[in-house]
Parts: C-alpha cells; sequence; structure tokens
C-alpha cells in the first residue's frame, strides 16, 4: 500500500510515517499542498490522508485526487474546529473522516478497510 500523508506538523507526520512504515506501508511525507501535488503528479497512491488545518485549498486537491486518482482513498483527518471542511470533504467523495486525536492502529484499520 502507497499512502501520501499530507500534514504541516513535521513531528506528527513523521511519528505516523514510522508506525505505517513498521507495518509495510510505503509512506511518502508532504508538509504542504504544493509539495502533495508533486507527489500526486509523480507517484501512484492508494491512499491520501490530509490533515484539513493545512493552508490553503485542501477541498480544491481532493478534488485533483479524485481526477488523478479515481480509486484512491482519502481520510481526512480534523479537530472540531475543522469539521465543517470536513462536512464539505465527505460530500466531495472522500472515503472517511477520522477525528483528530487518533493513533497509528486508527488509521491503519481504516486504510485496509
Amino acid at each position: 500500500m502507497r499512502v501520501l500523508l499530507l500534514d504541516s506538523q513535521a513531528n506528527f507526520r513523521r511519528a505516523l510515517a514510522i508506525a505505517l512504515r513498521l507495518d509495510g506501508v510505503e509512506v511518502h511525507e508532504a508538509e504542504d499542498l504544493e509539495e502533495a501535488e508533486r507527489l500526486l503528479d509523480s507517484t501512484s497512491l492508494d491512499a491520501v490522508v490530509l490533515h484539513l488545518q493545512i493552508p490553503g485549498p485542501h477541498l480544491d486537491f481532493i478534488a485533483q485526487v479524485r481526477r488523478q486518482a479515481p480509486n484512491c482513498r482519502i481520510v481526512v483527518c480534523h479537530a472540531h474546529q475543522e469539521v465543517l471542511d470536513a462536512a464539505r470533504a465527505v460530500h466531495q467523495g472522500t472515503v472517511v473522516e477520522l477525528r483528530i486525536p487518533f493513533g497509528a492502529r486508527d488509521l491503519l484499520e481504516l486504510l485496509r478497510g
């Protein structure tokens, strides 16, 4: 499984990436939407995990993922204040939302369905 982790909080992103890699997941990391778009263009992905606090038009990025990789699973992570954006993301075809805080096991269960 190839997963893109998109989160501007480097420590959280790296810790989650380590946990996923230990479970055999190929992880690509991006700290912003620009980097995520480059990875989307150059990498075949099975899933994208996007923290909605990321600056920029994250809903447009979700739509771009849907166009370029229609079978890619999208997981949006959010805190309470981002719940409206989460609802909009789900409406655009996001597979699932995940409320913060969560653990690597929670995410793995969602990714593996």
